[in-house]
Formats: C-alpha cells, structure tokens, sequence
C-alpha cells in the first residue's frame, strides 16, 4: 500500500469530512463537536486514505454510540499533528483492546445500530496511518466511550499550490459530465442513516439493492407480452455480504448479466433462498446472526436448496479456512482480493457446474422413472396366471396413457390369419377390427404394413409383436390420436415383452398344472370297491404349486374274506419322481393285502420293498383293516399322523411311534372295537399344517371340527371330508397336497348283526394323538 502523499491542510480537510456526518448525527439525537483549528504546518496526506480514515472512524462512533455524542479534535503534540476522535458509546471490554487492530476480530456483545460490516474498521485506519508514517492508539472503558489518538508527521516542507483545476474536496469526486455529486463519504452517510430508520427495511429490499426479478416458469409460458417471449433466461443470484459496500461492488459487477437479490447476513439470505429460487449463492464468510459456513450448512439440510451451487468469499486465505469450506458443502472458495475476472470466471463455472448436473439428474429421474413404472407394470401383470386377468390387466395399464383404443392378439401359428379375432380389445373404435387384425399380422409375421392410404385415418397405430421365449405369441396393438415418440416406442417395447412373459408363463402353467393334475389322480383309485358293512368316501385337493406332482395317495382294498384295507400315505417331495414312487408303494401295498397279512406285516414288508428301490425317499402310511362281521378295526403306522375316530366322543386313536417307510419303519398293530355308527378318518399333513401355529395345535383343532357335526352327520363319511376340509381355508395354512378317506361302520344284515340299531361301544382312544417320530413329508 503506497499513498500518493501531498501537503493538505489537515484541520480543514478534517473539519470537511466530519461536517458531512453533521446530519447523521443529528438524526441519532447525538451531538458532533468539531475543533479542528488551523495548524501551523501542513501534512503529508494520500487524500483518498484520509477520507477512508475518517469517514470509518466517524461511522463507528454514530454505530456505537446512543447517548451523548462525538467530538474530532486536531491539535499540535510536539513534532507531530495529533487526530482524536472521542465518542461517548458503548466502549470495549479491557481484555478485547489488545486485539482491536487483529483482521476480523469481532467485540464479543458489542450493542451497535447494525451488525453490518467487515471487521476492517480499525485495521484499515491503522494501516493506513501506518502507510503515512504515523501512530494510532486507542483507550475506552466500557459504558463510558472510546478514543482513538493518531499522530503523524508534518510536511518536511510546505510549498502551498493552488488547487489543481478540476480537484475536488475530499468528500466529493466528479461524474462523467464534470458536474460534482456525492462521493465515498454520502455513501457512508446513506449507511449511517439506514441504521437509524425506526423499521430498517431490509438489505435486499433497499433502492440499491433492488433487482429485477426473474420469470417464474409457467410466466415463461403464459401472460408475458409478445416482446418478452423471446428474452433469453437470466440467471437469479443471491449475493450475501455484512459490508454494504461489498454488496454494492458484487452487485455492479453482476447486475449487467444476471438478477441479483442481496442479504446481509447469513439468516436472511436464508430466509430469502426459501422463499424464492435462486440458482446460485455468493456468499461472505464472516458475518453476524449465521456466517457464511452455517448458512451452508443450512441449504444443504433443506431439499429445496440441497443442489444450489454456494461461492464463498473470504479475506481469509489459508488451506484451513478453504477446507473448512469444503467440509460445509461449498462448491466454490475465493479469497479476496480478487479480480472482476475471477469472480465472473467461477459464478460462470458454477451455474454451468449447476444445469449439467440438474441436467444429469433428470435424465436419471426419467431413467428410474421409467424403470420404476416397467417394474411395477411387470409385477401387476405377474400378479395372477390367469390369462385373462392378465390381458385386463395390460389393458388398464394402457389406457388411458398410452392408448385410446387397444387391441391383443393371440396365435399359436405363423403367419397368423388377418382375420384372426383379438383375444382382448377395449377403447374407442378409432379403427375397425379387420384394420387392428391387418396390423397384428404385420407385428407377427414381421412384414412391412402396406402403405398409406390416400386418406389416412384420423389416428397413429404401433404394432408390437409379443415375444417370450424365442416364441411370438401374439400382437399388441395400440391406437391413439396423437404420434408416438422413440421414448414411448422403446417403453411400450419394453411393456409388450413383459406381457408376453407374463402370459406366456400363465399358459405354460394351466397346462403343465392340467398334466400333472392327470397324472396325479391317474395314480389314484378311479373308483372305490362296494364292501357290504362300510360307508366310504375320499378326497384329493392339490396345492396350488403350479405343475408340481405331490406323493400323497389312498387306497380301498376289498380283501377276500370279506374284509376291507384302507390305507393313505405321503411321500416325501413334490415332484415326478416322489408320484413314481407313490404309485410303486401304493401298488406293493395293495398286493401284500391281498395276501391275507396284518397292517404292521403289511407295512414292515413294505419298508423293506422301499429301501429296495433306487430312491432316497421316505414316506409315511397308515393301513387300516375293517372286518364288518366282527364290527373290530385293525390298524398301524409308519411315522404317519393317527387316525381320528369319529363317534359320540370324538378322538385320535393311540399310534405307538414308528419310523416312516424306507428307514427301516418297525409298525405294531392296535386293534379297536369299530361298531356300527362308528367313523374313521384318516388325512394327510396338508389337512393340518399352519406356519402360525405348533402342529399340536393343528392337530387339537381337527377334533374340534368334526366333534362339533350333528350326530347324524357324525354317520355320514361324505359330511366328515366336507367338514375337515373347512381347516383349509384357515389364514396362514401351509399350501399342501390334501388327501382324505373317511369310513363308516354299517350294520352287517347278512350277519343278522346283534348290534344293528344298538349305540356303539366305545373303542380305546388316546388322550392326545401320539407325533410320528419324524418329519412328516
């Protein structure tokens, strides 16, 4: 800092500056007394310097001041001319005056008409007294006022010179047209005076820092007149600064290429960024109320203003300080002093910085978007396997959005039929049928459609052929009013394959279900054997697994002596292989029956035919033998669950435990009187499995179920299957193959039975059912 000194006369260029203040003062309520008497000798002065001396002085005696007032004072002190400038305000805390001239020291709690300014006050006066060769000091007491005392040298030599023509005093410069108008100290003035308004209005709002504001969107659009609908955009930014005078400089610098709103502190440019867009932040660091890193801090927490590019602007360079930056989120870090250049050259950068990467992130919302929607449209439409379901389903996605008429066709053979009726179609008619069936053929057979007619119809049609597979099964075929794009065309691309796979999948299912379902009840008895003296009745529900074979099984044997066999079992997995080896068992059972032996016999000669076979499957059984003349019931178990007896008194029948078939099963026969009115329902685990519940608890509730049916239904086997079944429909059943036989002790009249219309005898029942040692299949 090298001043441009020259002799002045200190007293009156003095007296000058301080009586522009006169009026501020005054309308504070302050005194301003100047005493500034002629010296015998000027000084050395850069003219400039000294305005800024006392026009910084005089500004923060009116800010701190409330009571009393000011008073400048020039004097001689020995050698030197003596400066003081004395006010009655506030004061400074002892502890704070050894640091009054350190950079951006703050008096902690300091009552002043304005938190404004750059915290160089006292660091500019001493360096500017320190660049004309003087001292400066300063003494206050707290509550009382502040002095501040500036000696500097006299001229070496004093060789008055008329005015230059055209100078000006200190407190005035010149404009363009040579006329004077206020300079640097009515700025200062108009600061002063905007501390002293009883309602400040505030930074943004001022006549200076008014702005033009930019168009909101629709604006763009609507209710502009002619002259503006061309006006490129102009970027609105927010420039937040203490110091008035910085605002004005960055406003100057801005204003020609952008709009510019002005905050004074960190809280109000908030509060502005909040209530209006803006689309780029420049923004001092140390400031009063919110500095510039908790205002950072602040618009990155909010979504509205998360992205907003953030410039700082400090006096404070160090890598410290631009860390710190960073760390808060700033994009952008200048130090001052900086050029008219770099300031344009990094709010440039960052509104271009800004647009590619909102550019960015709305192609990647529109991407996600996109996705989302294919996403969701494929699970609503994999929601069922139902293949009508699923073409409504693609029709209400459809329309109205991307369609007003809609068209599917659906064909096992290429090329397919041009008159082949569509398998869905809703909307307005904006074409004839025959005209969608032309175009679905197109979509199938992968030809060209034929070209336009003269006079087209009022509407665009996109054909798409429906693939899944390496199949095409069909066409889509939409109709609307309006084109449709490449983004469209490649969504609706997208949209028709999964349509395809979803209905492809619900075809493949009903047949493959049809199959298995056929092959399942192929391996069950397709009709039950007359025995005289038993009622039957069975069932067989399938899971609803898709095309899975389960290993469930019955069997009704008729024995030769008059007997009959009832037997059920499960075998481990779903699957073709388990129906294999269903159908062997159910097979080797039926043949070991026949030969006259006992269950346990039956089932100990059928584990042993089991680990025979080339198989890791187990499976479980339970054989049961009736013999109507002697009304007694004979029955054993390989690890299956016990039967129920279904009489006055409802319960399981005692199953000592085994281990299931193929694991070496050692069953032992019970026997149970079994007169007539006496039912026996034997089940499968699908009857009673819950994932909410304990299989104790499964199995109380069965029970329950049957023991509740009227006596005569107790009679009837075909009540008892239709009641046990109602546990199916109980909430979180596990989904199971289901298999059911029910038998119904009748009187034997060929016997002249003794006990024909007598009650039953109740047979020996277990207290609770016995658990198969294993996991049942």
């Amino acid at each position: 800092m090298r001043p441009a000194l020259e002799p002045v006369d200190l007293a009156g260029a003095t007296a000058e500056l301080a009586g522009v203040f006169r009026s501020a003062f005054e309308a504070a309520g302050l005194t301003l007394e100047v005493d500034c008497p002629p010296l015998p000798k000027p000084v050395s002065l850069d003219r400039e310097m000294w305005e800024k001396i006392i026009l910084n002085l005089l500004s923060n005696a009116l800010k701190f001041t409330f009571t009393g007032g000011a008073r400048v004072q020039v004097a001689v002190v020995g050698d030197r001319a003596r400066l003081t400038v004395t006010d009655t305000g506030t004061g400074i805390p002892a502890d704070e005056l050894p640091r009054l001239f350190e950079r951006f020291h703050r008096v902690r709690g300091a009552r002043s008409r304005s938190h404004e300014g750059s915290d160089l006050g006292l660091v500019l006066v001493k360096d500017l007294v320190d660049a004309h060769g003087g001292t400066v000091g300063v003494d206050s007491r707290l509550g009382q006022g502040t002095t501040v005392t500036m000696d500097l040298p006299f001229a070496a030599a004093h060789r008055p010179d008329p005015p230059a023509a055209g100078a000006g005093s200190l407190g005035e410069t010149r404009g363009e047209d040579g006329g004077g108008r206020p300079g640097r100290a009515a700025a200062y003035v108009d600061e002063a005076l905007g501390w002293l308004a009883a309602d400040p209005v505030p930074a943004a709002a001022t006549p200076a820092a008014r702005t033009p504001q930019a168009p909101a969107p629709h604006d763009a659009l609507h209710g502009l007149g002619p002259h503006e609908t061309d006006r490129p955009h102009r970027a609105r930014l927010l420039v937040v600064d203490d110091n008035a005078d910085m605002r004005a400089y960055l406003t100057q610098l801005l204003q020609p290429d952008y709009d510019v709103l002005l905050a004074a502190d960190g809280r109000a440019a908030l509060e502005m960024a909040l209530a209006q867009p803006v689309e780029l932040v420049l923004s001092d660091v140390m400031m009063p109320r919110m500095d510039g890193f908790e205002l950072v801090r602040a618009l990155r927490a909010d979504p509205r203003t998360a992205r907003l590019p953030i410039v700082l602007l400090t006096a404070r360079v160090g890598e410290e300080e631009s860390v710190q930056g960073r760390h808060a989120g700033a994009d952008d870090y200048l130090a001052k002093p900086f050029s008219a250049r770099q300031l344009l050259a990094r709010v440039r950068t960052g509104l271009e910085l800004s647009r590619l990467r909102e550019q960015v992130l709305t192609e990647t919302r529109n991407q996600l978007a996109v996705l989302a929607s294919l996403a969701d449209a494929g699970l609503r439409l994999s929601a069922t396997l139902d293949p009508d379901q699923i073409l409504q389903t693609a029709g209400q996605i459809l329309r109205p959005d991307f369609a007003d008429q809609i068209s599917i066709h659906v064909t096992a053979a290429a090329p397919a039929p041009a008159q082949s009726p569509p398998a869905y179609i809703a909307g307005t008619p904006l074409l004839a049928r025959e005209a969608l069936a032309t175009a679905a053929t197109h979509a199938i057979n992968g030809t060209a459609p034929a070209p336009a007619t003269p006079h087209p119809p009022p509407a665009a049609v996109l054909a798409l052929p429906l693939h899944a597979h390496d199949q095409t099964l069909g066409a889509l075929v939409l109709v609307r009013r309006t084109d449709y794009s490449a983004v469209e065309h490649k969504y609706l691309e997208n949209l028709a394959h999964r349509l395809a796979l979803a209905y492809d999948n619900a075809t493949r299912y009903h047949n493959e279900r049809r199959v298995a379902l056929t092959l399942q009840r192929a391996l069950l008895p397709h009709h039950l054997p007359q025995v005289p003296g038993v009622r039957l009745a069975t069932h067989y529900r399938a899971s609803n697994r898709g095309a899975e074979v389960g290993g469930d099984w019955y069997d009704v044997i008729a024995l030769p002596d008059g007997a009959v066999g009832l037997a059920i079992g499960d075998v481990m997995g779903h699957d073709v292989e388990a129906a294999t080896v269903m159908g062997q068992l159910r097979s080797a059972l039926h043949s070991l029956a026949m030969e006259g032996a006992g269950p346990a016999r039956v089932l100990a000669r059928l584990d042993t035919y089991l680990q025979s076979l080339a198989t890791e499957r187990f499976a479980t059984c339970l054989y049961a033998v009736y013999n109507p003349h002697r009304h007694r019931l004979r029955y054993a178990a390989s690890g299956h669950l016990p039967p129920l007896l279904v009489a006055a008194d409802t319960a399981y029948l005692e199953l000592p435990p085994a281990l299931p078939l193929g694991l070496g099963s050692t069953p032992v026969d019970r026997e149970v009187a079994f007169p007539p009115g006496t039912s026996l329902l034997l089940y499968t685990d699908g009857l009673v499995e819950n994932r909410a519940l304990s299989l104790d608890d499964c199995l109380a509730a069965l029970p329950q179920t049957c023991g509740a049916l009227p006596a005569a239904a107790r009679t009837d086997p075909q009540q008892i299957t239709e009641r046990a079944l109602e546990l199916l429909n109980t909430p979180d059943r596990v989904d199971d193959d289901t298999a059911l036989l029910a038998a119904t002790a009748e009187p034997s009249h060929r016997t002249g039975d003794p006990q024909a219309g007598g009650s039953a005898i109740q047979p020996t029942v277990a207290s609770s059912p016995t658990r198969p040692t294993t996991v049942v299949p």
